[in-house]
């Protein structure tokens, strides 16, 4: 994944496993499957309603994302 550093004020690229890819984003999976964005501006603000979603964003220091899926059967998302 490609991701803005706040610190560097670059883009840079983060690798992640694949089993890590999808565990504990249940909600991003549905939202892919439905063909809508999903967008988390604070992370924090859902770190009780989503807590192994929010364990990911702590652990990659990711404090606001947005993700959008593409093509017209999605094949993947734009985050």
């Amino acid at each position: 994944m490609t991701c803005y550093n706040r610190l560097t004020g670059r883009m840079e690229s983060r690798y992640t496993k694949e089993v890590e890819a999808f565990e504990g984003f249940g909600r991003w999976i549905k939202a892919f499957y439905d063909g809508k964005p999903l967008v988390v501006p604070d992370a924090s603000v859902i770190k009780k309603m989503f807590p192994d979603e929010f364990q990911h964003y702590q652990r990659l220091d990711v404090q606001s994302l947005i993700g959008t899926p593409f093509g017209e059967k999605s094949t993947g998302s734009l985050l």
